[in-house]
């Protein structure tokens, strides 16, 4: 289980458990890639100008893709860094545009477009909703990780461990209803129905 650093609570809750992190590298500088009929370690791919295509940046000649996307999502970082979440209301509409049709009124041709996709692992996520590829790119979601050092099944263990007794196992919850003064949960439990009620 990967977790960035930018999900505090679930942070928060690692730190409650005393459950130990440790990094999750995700370079992939080693991999190897197949570009132009060429076959190159990632990293000596994207540092070469020739390596992958090139779009046009204006007055400064041309720019790799990687460059290119940065650019691209400087605007977004900007005004999430200045305003916080609420600055997501002024792209409401790129719910309506897919990541890939966004990036071409951009200018993008489409081997950049797929060579963005190859890179950075967005290839199937090239025609969804570009908000919901850009929040996860703004907010770093794949960028600093950690992982739980002794296994992901630690945080599920620790938290059922300090619910323990409040944990009703086998029991089929049916419904649900929600009153001012709280909730109420129906079950079944071997065919027999009850009910919990809590705040």
């Amino acid at each position: 289980m990967r977790i960035p650093r930018a999900h505090h609570r679930t942070l928060a809750l690692f730190e409650r458990f005393g459950l130990a992190t440790r990094p999750l590298p995700m370079d992939r500088g080693n991999a190897l890639v197949y570009l132009r009929g060429q076959r190159a370690r990632r990293s000596a791919s994207l540092a070469q100008d020739g390596a992958g295509p090139v779009v046009s940046a204006g007055a400064n000649g041309a720019d790799p893709v990687e460059e290119l996307w940065e650019r691209t999502l400087a605007p977004l970082r900007a005004r999430v860094s200045a305003r916080g979440e609420a600055a997501w209301g002024d792209f409401y509409h790129y719910g309506d545009i897919s990541l890939a049709a966004l990036l071409r009124t951009r200018g993008w041709p489409d081997e950049a477009i797929e060579h963005l996709g190859l890179m950075h692992n967005l290839e199937s996520q090239r025609q969804l909703a570009a908000i919901e590829v850009l929040h996860e790119e703004v907010g770093d979601c794949y960028r600093d990780l950690v992982y739980i050092q002794e296994g992901a099944d630690r945080l599920p263990l620790a938290l059922a461990a300090g619910l323990a007794g409040r944990i009703h196992y086998g029991a089929q919850v049916v419904a649900l209803e929600q009153d001012p003064a709280g909730v109420t949960i129906h079950c079944h439990r071997s065919a027999f129905p009850w009910s919990v009620r809590s705040d």
